[in-house]
């Protein structure tokens, strides 16, 4: 008689992530909608559709800690969840950098009804081909600046 009790149910849940986010951007980032110091919320579905307008698309995560089985990321290898998945991810490491085979790639993130975690934090880039080369230049000039084309 007379004590205290206390009970740690965890960190309090964010906001919940936008349903579906597209970027149609070179590079960009996005997280799981919760915030710093936050849980994600339980029992979503949230997705991320990146289309550049040409190149492929390098996935890479800076932070990665969901529950372990019950809520996964998952990556595809195209426009939507029926393209060719690239792995599904779950516990608290991170997983390795992905990169799409086209201009495309879809991210789904899906959390169950129990138990959430702190966070994950994903970026992208864009692989932009070299400009396609296209037939013989004549130098006339004795003083000539050759460049590869790539750079400035």
């Amino acid at each position: 008689v007379g004590g205290s009790v206390s009970f740690d149910f965890g960190r309090v849940p964010g906001p919940p992530c936008a349903a579906t986010t597209s970027f149609t951007t070179n590079t960009g980032s996005f997280d799981d909608g919760s915030g710093t110091g936050l849980d994600y919320v339980n029992n979503q579905t949230c997705t991320w559709l990146i289309t550049p307008a040409t190149g492929t698309v390098t996935l890479s995560f800076s932070a990665f800690d969901i529950e372990p089985t019950n809520d996964t990321v998952t990556v595809y290898d195209g426009g939507s969840a029926t393209a060719v998945s690239l792995g599904t991810y779950s516990g608290n490491a991170i997983p390795a950098s992905l990169t799409s085979t086209s201009n495309a790639m879809f991210i789904q993130f899906k959390s169950n009804a129990t138990i959430s975690g702190p966070v994950f934090d994903a970026s992208f880039i864009t692989n932009i081909p070299p400009a396609a080369r296209s037939g013989l230049t004549n130098l006339t000039s004795a003083n000539v600046n050759l460049t590869d084309g790539l750079t400035t």
